[in-house]
């Protein structure tokens, strides 16, 4: 962490510098332009799937021209020399760093162990009738017959599993069961393309290459939105980040599927004796109870929950559709290694995920005191570089106070508009970049209004802003995910688009008047920084209260600017 900070005190300082004495909407301008060129670059390494020396190395090539000494460049090639050796073999997929080992069981090597970001996160398995026969013991194992029931445990309860959906298809392991079940069509949706093409390559029984499955590198909840068929078998595969980030992390990328929203699309595509399997390594009870009472929300009949000690001696499989009253559960429930959940987790009282609330890992509504504690201090940390390193002091947060809340506004804004573009059409790494790619085209057009039509006012961006913000608190987006991706991508501009402009208008015409851009652009970064803190505020309001935590900062913004007009009157 201190040495990100390091880096981007550096950067700070060498921007500052540079805009002192400079036209303000000029090179506010060209800083957009080179956050967008950045962007752009980011997205083709991502596409790319890049190890790290490439990152550096473009990033250096960027600072380059500050820094010719040669001093400065043998650091820079030593650095990405450094970052070669020490991430070695590994994959690198646009979401995190992937590492593969063989994965034994008994002492016989019957698949690979993946881990991301050096934490367990999946293992192919070879269940193949061949191999099991050269290797009987295994079949004696205890963890053995746990993944075998888990694995299979929906295909040998469905009375039908023609056409089967798997969400968080991985390396393909739910894929290669639905085969061995007869399933005759499969479609395979996955968000990570480098575990997709994994699953071509080393999956031992290489399900992905049998004619019958249909593979798709997407978001689950966004392929749920505009799904217009209907599945024998619908099964979310251990779709859980518990391996990929802290558990006390509220930005996930599974964080959408298991809302109340999601689930009813899921119900949705059961044909009219479909069944739907969710399971999924959930630890503590108060989880297992909030997927058993979303999943009960959104079906008819009372759904079956069971413990199936999946890789976690809490993880649970949960039943649900219009096969359910067919089945003979007391075949399920009477396994050596399923049982039911107890009854107090199923009548826990947690509230259920939604999509304006679609915190799945946290318990209840609050701000976790270690998330507190972490933000205080990169709070502090932040003021003290920009008070220290871009010449802004308490005197400049005075005159410049309105760039302050401005910054805190914006962030806000842009979070709450990635998680709306995020139901629309899903929370893809591509998705991400573009959201950014549109924010920083959207500022840059306001840029050059502000710098091209010397009548337009700042009232008229904040009007603007309002009216756009209120349509955004308004209008409950999730309706539209299903709609044609050009209608999505439409909305997705104009809701996103339109609030950027208008606040891009105010800022661009506010920073026009300042006699040190690098002060006031110094402070708007420390706003930006506040808006980003006061982001993890949704943990308690809901995602759409960060629309009217964003009404009210602007309108405090227009407050301050009013009044210093007042002493100061607007020139022009």
């Amino acid at each position: 962490f201190f040495l990100v900070v390091m880096t981007f005190d550096f950067l700070g300082e060498k921007l500052g510098k540079e805009m002192h004495g400079r036209d303000p909407l000029t090179a506010y301008f060209w800083n957009l332009a080179g956050s967008l060129a950045g962007v752009l670059a980011y997205t083709l390494i991502s596409y790319l799937q890049a190890p790290p020396p490439v990152w550096l190395l473009v990033g250096f090539l960027a600072v380059l021209p500050f820094w010719l000494r040669p001093s400065h460049i043998v650091m820079f090639a030593a650095s990405v020399g450094l970052s070669a050796m020490a991430t070695g073999s590994s994959l690198w997929s646009p979401y995190y760093r992937i590492d593969l080992k063989p994965f034994h069981m008994d002492r016989i090597e019957m698949g690979t162990l993946l881990e991301v970001n050096h934490d367990y996160h999946q293992r192919t398995l070879n269940f193949n009738e061949t191999f099991l026969k050269q290797h009987p013991e295994l079949t004696q194992s205890k963890a053995f017959q746990i993944y075998y029931n888990t694995y299979n445990l929906p295909y040998e309860l469905a009375p039908v599993k023609d056409r089967v959906l798997i969400l968080g298809a991985g390396t393909g392991n739910d894929v290669a069961a639905a085969l061995r079940s007869g399933a005759k069509r499969v479609d395979a949706v996955e968000i990570d393309p480098a575990i997709l093409r994994l699953g071509y390559s080393i999956h031992p029984e290489h399900p992905y290459a049998d004619a019958r499955v249909r593979v798709f590198n997407d978001d689950a909840r966004a392929f749920l939105a505009n799904c217009k068929e209907k599945y024998d078998v619908i099964v979310f595969g251990h779709v859980d980040s518990h391996t990929t980030f802290s558990t006390l992390s509220s930005v996930r990328l599974d964080n959408y599927l298991y809302t109340k929203e999601s689930l009813n699309a899921a119900t949705r595509a059961l044909s009219d004796r479909g069944l739907a399997a969710l399971s999924f390594a959930a630890g503590p009870a108060w989880l297992r109870g909030r997927l058993y009472q979303a999943v009960d929300a959104v079906t008819g009949n009372p759904p079956v929950a069971l413990k199936t000690h999946f890789d976690n001696p809490g993880s649970v499989t949960i039943l649900w559709g219009p096969a359910l009253p067919q089945i003979k559960m007391d075949t399920a429930k009477s396994t050596k290694y399923t049982e039911p959940l107890p009854q107090e987790e199923l009548e826990a009282k947690v509230e259920l995920p939604t999509d304006d609330w679609p915190f799945l890992y946290q318990q209840k509504r609050n701000i976790p005191p270690f998330y507190l504690a972490m933000l205080g201090i990169i709070c502090f940390l932040g003021s003290m570089i920009i008070f220290s390193r871009m010449r802004v002091n308490l005197a400049a947060l005075k005159e410049y106070s309105q760039f302050l809340l401005l910054g805190a506004g914006f962030l806000l804004l842009e979070t709450r508009g990635m998680l709306a573009i995020s139901v629309l059409v899903g929370s893809t790494w591509l998705v991400n970049s573009l959201v950014i790619v549109v924010v920083l085209l959207m500022a840059m057009v306001a840029n050059y209004v502000v710098m091209k039509v010397a009548t337009l006012k700042e009232w008229h961006g904040y009007v603007g802003l309002f009216a756009s913000l209120l349509v955004l608190y308004l209008v409950p987006l999730g309706q539209f995910s299903g709609e044609p991706l050009a209608t999505k991508l439409l909305l997705s501009t104009a809701l996103l688009g339109l609030p950027v402009i208008f606040s891009g208008l105010v800022f661009s015409k506010a920073f026009s008047r300042v006699a040190e851009p690098e002060c006031a652009l110094g402070i708007n970064i420390l706003g930006a920084l506040i808006g980003g803190c006061t982001e993890y505020l949704s943990t308690v309001t809901g995602i759409n209260g960060l629309t009217l935590l964003s009404i009210a900062i602007y309108a405090l913004s227009l407050l301050l600017s009013k009044l210093k007009n007042e002493a100061k009157p607007e020139a022009g």
